[in-house]
């Protein structure tokens, strides 16, 4: 029994570990309407509400100072000093 409690442990020492992709700081949430293109909220990368494409610092900024909505989860502009 030991030897294969071993041998269960060395195979799982020897699988790969998953490699994750790293998590954006910032993300955009787009409409949930096709013919409406204006996105909907900017959010702190780490926010669970958070669905979208990630942008940059600058990026989110630039949303927030252009009227586009931050999460009221999360808080991005008073993540970003704003």
């Amino acid at each position: 029994m030991r030897t294969r409690i071993t041998e269960v442990e060395r195979a799982e020492a020897e699988r790969p570990t998953p490699i994750r992709c790293p998590q954006p700081d910032w993300v955009l949430q787009p409409a949930r309407a096709a013919a409406d293109r204006r996105p909907l909220y900017v959010h702190c990368g780490d926010c669970p509400a958070a669905t979208g494409r990630a942008i940059t610092r600058a990026q989110a900024l630039e949303a927030l100072n252009n009227g586009i909505e931050g999460c009221g989860l999360c808080r991005p502009d008073t993540a970003l000093g704003l």
